[in-house]
């Protein structure tokens, strides 16, 4: 059975263990950490990715892709269509359109 998601691709398929609760539980609180709301510190290619970065780091990778450090490991996520965020080195705001990013 395919996982059930909401627009921010929160996990609500369950399996029952204690164990499967408390992953989707800390993956989800991770995403609503990283979207709510969105400050990047820059736009970068995956190649340019900090290799010695420090936890709370966002940064938007390859144009789709939150990569946000926490305790010591990248995660990342999609960049749902319509969300906007700033970025902290250009000092301004962008949207996504699901393709584009846009001033």
């Amino acid at each position: 059975m395919a996982a059930i998601t909401e627009k921010m691709g929160l996990n609500y398929d369950l399996d029952g263990t204690e164990v499967d609760y408390f992953t989707k539980l800390n993956e989800n609180t991770l995403k609503i950490d990283a979207f709510l709301p969105l400050c990047v510190i820059e736009q970068i290619d995956l190649a340019d990715l900090p290799v010695g970065p420090t936890d709370g780091e966002i940064y938007l990778v390859d144009s789709s892709l939150i990569y946000i450090r926490q305790q010591g490991t990248w995660y990342t996520f999609a960049l749902p269509c319509g969300m906007s965020f700033y970025d902290q080195t250009l000092q301004d705001f962008y949207v996504y359109d699901g393709t584009n990013i846009l001033l």
